[in-house]
């Protein structure tokens, strides 16, 4: 909580966006974690039919946004769906940059015909997307997070498929004896290993595999 208030220079206050606990098992529940922005506000009705369309129960969905207004389309379906979590933060800039960045600021000044060259420092505003996503987690209340972008497509198997990799790298870890981690799983990623696209200006759907498409350099294969 602390450092979070910090890093968010006050905007994350723990007494007011806290959570209490679920009345869910949390080794079975699934946090859908989404930073996002005003300028997304459109996506957020397909990022919300993605998590309703899922087969996998139970789960959450954890979005944290920014901007200069929130999204009247997930504040509504937050009173309506108590799984759905949704915070905002008002910030005058929705880009996503680092808001304890500091960007040099370098200016020339002629004082009695001498140049003389000064550099500063300037915050940015905004929130940064890694921020954004570190806030999501930690109001996620499943000991599995699930990243969904609010611009694409999941098939409603994709949490169940995800979930079944992840407890088969578990077993395999018990058999190897690894250590568990803080929330009484082992550690684990999982993530596709390809997946379709379509071309939004001739509306063409393709398939993207990075380990034979030939666009992918060989060093980045792997």
């Amino acid at each position: 909580d602390t450092a979070l208030f910090l890093l968010s220079l006050h905007q994350f206050d723990p007494r007011r966006d806290g959570r209490q606990d679920m009345h869910v098992n949390p080794k079975e529940l699934i946090s859908v974690i989404c930073p996002s922005s005003d300028r997304r506000h459109g996506f957020h009705p397909l990022l919300y039919a993605n998590f309703c369309q899922q087969t996998y129960s139970p789960r959450e969905l954890v979005v944290v946004d920014n901007g200069r207004a929130p999204s009247r389309f997930l504040q509504a379906r937050a009173q309506e769906d108590v799984r759905i979590i949704y915070r905002f933060y008002f910030t005058d800039n929705s880009r996503d940059v680092d808001i304890l960045a500091a960007a040099y600021e370098q200016h020339s000044e002629r004082m009695g015909g001498v140049c003389r060259k000064h550099v500063g420092f300037q915050r940015r505003e905004g929130l940064s997307l890694g921020l954004k996503r570190n806030i999501a987690c930690h109001l996620s209340r499943g000991a599995v997070i699930a990243h969904f972008d609010d611009d694409d497509l999941y098939a409603p198997n994709y949490l169940a498929c995800m979930h079944r990799v992840l407890l088969a790298t578990e077993r395999e870890a018990m058999a190897g004896r690894h250590t568990a981690g803080t929330g009484d799983l082992f550690p684990a990623a999982a993530t596709l290993s390809e997946w379709h696209i379509m071309d939004l200006s001739d509306q063409v759907f393709g398939y993207f595999d990075p380990k034979t498409d030939s666009l992918v350099e060989d060093d980045m294969r792997d």
